[in-house]
């Protein structure tokens, strides 16, 4: 029997070896073997209408499940096609295996039909670009997924020639190498005087942020904020990394200045920051340089260094969140702070700042879909007005339960991402909050939904308009120009694409439709159709 495995196969056992149990993409005749490898590893291949979409699906899965993700794609425009999608991982600190078909070297001299280089197209969006060659693929490959998730989690990118792929090879990875283990702050004067800063503060304030959830370090940091009655502030990517429910919790910051103006009036008040995996790349350059730590102090505990300068620390300790956490809290009994209770006016503040009125419009829309659905639904979102109003008002009670692209900010991800996270929990109900203008950009994707029977509910905010953008635009004064565009029956295209959909316009026809869709073994859309500038004033 021959015991030589081709190196498509080593790619693929590789990935399943970490954990990967589904690829995304579009295959081309250029990675052909790998799509063959992926299946007789036992993982599952899921065919997108356009290539960019996979990368969302991915990261829909790994934020359900932790698991590594992958995108397949062939040549030249398969490659091309990706790029904002990879661009996001890279942003959004998300773990994902992008495998690119390409010809062999011994064509390049000559042959030109699709031809980029691969390795220059991803290496500004990439942690690493491999180029591989039988001989060594399981090395490059095991060496990819540490790559990608250690540190900051992010991309990785391996091209993969085609005529290689099917080479037999032995393997050249006897002995792997061990992944690193946590690192905690050792007992240097950095730690004392940690310690010391927390020990002695009135005022400690929280904010909580993306490396936190990457490292699984919710519980610790709930553990640290019950224990010492400290307030937190969470990015919208971290939301639910404590319950939203919680008095102590404050809710997402960083992109809407109605919150933002109250939470930084409170945080101005702190005496003590306390940087919980806190990645600023999430955050308007309002949040620049808001403590001044030659009076205040400021405890950063992240997954890298400070390279950003979007602000300063008294002490960083890269490494561990939840463990750095519990060894500045070691041997400090709770105290009394806050003694003015700002932080509780401060969250009666925010949630007068955002309760819908009665009229029909986004705020309302939210509310009663919130009321509706269960306490544990996962919620996507895409980006747009919709996206900074819903990320105050929709209240997590558990981490990665509401999926958004915030530091790449793209459009088009709500539809994906709710792809990959019912994928992911197929039992668990998925609600995909998306404006019109990005669904237009996925619409094939409607598809796959269908293909997968995936019965996701999508919320559409029907306006006719870019409406961040055209708010914008109006605020500067300028012609409306390049931001409307005409009628849409989104109703109409679910059903044309086998779902089933709804029009609202009121809060009875949106509570009536939410309850069908609620029953509905179908996918369903329900366009919720907004007056002209209902964003206004709202966040």
């Amino acid at each position: 029997m021959d015991k030589l495995k081709r190196a498509a196969d080593y790619i693929a056992d590789g990935l399943y070896n970490a954990g990967c149990r589904y690829a995304f993409g579009m295959p081309g005749g250029e990675v052909l073997s790998v799509l063959d490898a992926l299946k007789k590893s036992g993982i599952e291949f899921v065919l997108c209408k356009h290539e960019n979409n996979g990368g969302h699906m991915a990261e829909g899965v790994y934020q359900r499940t932790g698991k590594l993700g992958v995108l397949l794609v062939t040549i030249g425009p398969g490659a091309t096609n990706i790029v904002n999608a990879v661009a996001n991982s890279y942003q959004e600190r998300v773990p994902l295996i992008v495998i690119t078909g390409c010809i062999d070297t011994e064509a390049e001299s000559y042959y030109t039909h699709q031809v980029l280089d691969h390795q220059k197209v991803f290496a500004g969006v990439t942690k690493a670009s491999f180029k591989v060659s039988a001989a060594t693929i399981d090395i490059v490959v095991d060496k990819a997924i540490k790559i990608a998730t250690t540190g900051q989690p992010g991309p990785v990118h391996i091209d993969v020639p085609v005529g290689m792929a099917d080479v037999k090879v032995e393997p050249s990875l006897h002995n792997k190498t061990a992944l690193p283990s946590a690192m905690v702050p050792a007992p240097t004067a950095d730690l004392l005087r940690a310690q010391e800063l927390f020990a002695n503060s009135k005022k400690p304030l929280l904010i909580a942020g993306i490396d936190s959830i990457n490292q699984n370090a919710e519980e610790a940091i709930e553990w640290f904020v019950k224990k010492y009655k400290v307030p937190i502030i969470t990015t919208y990517k971290s939301k639910g990394v404590v319950s939203e429910y919680d008095p102590l919790s404050l809710g997402g910051a960083g992109l809407s200045p109605k919150a933002d103006k109250i939470l930084l009036k409170l945080l101005k008040q702190a005496d003590l920051i306390i940087g919980a995996g806190y990645d600023p790349i999430e955050m308007r350059d309002n949040w620049k340089d808001i403590w001044d730590i030659n009076k205040v102090g400021m405890i950063d505990i992240t997954a890298t260094i400070n390279n950003h300068y979007m602000h300063s620390s008294t002490v960083n300790f890269v490494g561990d969140v939840g463990a750095s956490l519990r060894s500045i809290a070691e041997d400090i009994k709770p105290f009394v702070v806050w003694a003015d209770r700002q932080p509780e006016k401060t969250r009666r503040e925010l949630q007068l700042a955002f309760s819908p009125t009665k009229e029909w419009g986004p705020s309302l829309v939210i509310e009663s879909i919130r009321k509706l659905v269960p306490k544990n639904t996962i919620a996507t979102c895409d980006t747009g007005a919709h996206k900074i109003l819903l990320s105050q008002m929709w209240k997590c009670s558990q981490s990665k339960t509401l999926l958004q692209s915030n530091s790449l900010s793209t459009m088009a991800t709500a539809l994906p991402l709710a792809i990959g996270a019912q994928i992911a929990e197929p039992k668990r109900k998925v609600v995909a909050f998306t404006g019109d203008a990005g669904l237009l950009m996925c619409l094939g994707e409607l598809s796959t939904v269908k293909e997968m029977s995936l019965p996701i509910i999508f919320i559409v905010f029907v306006d006719y308009s870019i409406a961040l953008i055209e708010k914008k635009q109006r605020e500067r004064g300028f012609d409306n120009a390049g931001v409307d565009f005409n009628y849409v029956d989104f109703s109409a295209l679910a059903k044309a694409f086998g779902g089933d959909g709804y029009d609202a316009h009121n809060k009875q026809q949106l509570e009536s439709s939410l309850k069908s869709a609620l029953s509905n073994k179908n996918f369903t859309i329900i366009s919720c159709h907004l007056p002209k500038f209902s964003y206004d004033g709202k966040f």
